[in-house]
């Protein structure tokens, strides 16, 4: 904005010295012939008439000149307003790399987080596996002990019933012994066995 305003300054300044230095030029050219007096009435009108058509020619520069200013600075406005435009774009841009670098924060955070999780998951599954191993070795070790249990109960089964036939046979002997009158005197024959 500096350099334009100081172009325009420089190109206003230029047209003024320039319209002054063609006024100016042509007043002393007007006084010249007048003081000659060699010049008939009729160049002197014609050149009072140049004079005005140029003055009117610079008046018309001059106009075009202001309306060209008018539109530098209605140009310079609109300027100013982009520059605003781009300030606050600035800004916003501002604003978006801050709110990226804190989702990008965030994100590291949560990955964090995420890691941290799926260690302890992996810890839970070998805990989980643990604890399957060891409840399929308490089942396996509870039917072995099932299994040995029915086995004994088996064997104690096995040894009651052989424990009654002995004793079945010998009550028999016995009673045998003693219907028979079969027991040698002083010998001692054996008693009634008693459960």
């Amino acid at each position: 904005m500096g350099y334009i305003g100081g172009r325009l300054n420089v190109f206003m300044i230029a047209l003024v010295s320039l319209s002054m230095v063609g006024t100016a030029g042509a007043t002393l050219y007007y006084q010249e012939q007048m003081e000659n007096g060699d010049t008939s009435t009729e160049n002197v009108k014609k050149e009072v008439q140049e004079t005005r058509e140029k003055l009117q020619q610079k008046q018309k520069e001059l106009n075009s000149t202001e309306e060209e200013l008018q539109n530098l600075r209605e140009d310079m406005e609109d300027f100013s307003g982009i520059t605003e435009e781009i300030q606050e774009a600035e800004s916003s841009r501002e604003e978006l790399e801050n709110e990226l670098i804190r989702a990008e924060q965030n994100v590291s955070q949560t990955r964090s987080k995420l890691e941290d999780k799926t260690d302890e998951l992996e810890k839970v599954r070998q805990n989980l596996q643990r604890a399957r191993k060891e409840r399929d070795d308490a089942v396996e070790e509870a039917n072995e002990n099932e299994r040995r249990v029915i086995e004994l109960r088996n064997e104690i089964d096995d040894l009651a019933q052989r424990y009654n036939s002995l004793v079945e046979d010998y009550d028999s002997m016995y009673t045998d012994c003693q219907d028979a009158d079969d027991c040698s005197p002083g010998r001692n024959p054996p008693g009634k066995y008693s459960r």
